[in-house]
């Protein structure tokens, strides 16, 4: 009886909280859209140091080719995907990288707004085409090289 009295309470509130205006906070998993937050441009510092931070940690962790990145250079946006139906807004970009053993590749990024640690801040994902062993982007850096 009294579990019942309960249930009908606390179905009398909702129902008249969504009919009163009453705001209700968004659970952790909605997308809550965030137009302070700072979304860096693809020629930024702060976004080649932190590729090539990822990267050189990488090969140092795994040992995968053997090269360092020493630096990146010539970066262009080729595309900005924001609002409408995409709720993440991200930019394409394209740049030179310059490896330790003297080479230069072209490598593919993309700079993500408000997908950090716990949806705070931005993150990268790049690509060098032909060093992605196990094609996490996709055959030749698909999915980054739009």
């Amino acid at each position: 009886m009294i579990s019942r009295m309960k249930n009908a309470a606390l179905a009398l509130i909702l129902g008249m909280s969504s009919f009163s205006g009453m705001n209700v906070t968004p659970a952790s998993a909605d997308m809550v859209y965030r137009p302070f937050q700072k979304f860096p441009y693809c020629e930024e510092a702060r976004v080649a140091e932190r590729i090539k931070s990822r990267f050189n940690w990488a090969e140092n962790k795994h040992g995968y080719y053997g090269v360092a990145l020493a630096g990146i250079d010539r970066q262009h946006e080729r595309k900005v995907v924001a609002f409408g139906m995409y709720p993440i807004e991200r930019r394409y970009c394209r740049a030179r990288a310059a490896l330790s053993n003297g080479h230069y590749q072209t490598i593919h990024y993309r700079i993500e707004k408000g997908m950090g640690l716990a949806g705070v801040g931005w993150n990268v994902e790049f690509c060098i085409p032909g060093r992605d062993r196990w094609h996490v982007h996709g055959g030749w850096c698909r999915s980054i090289n739009r």
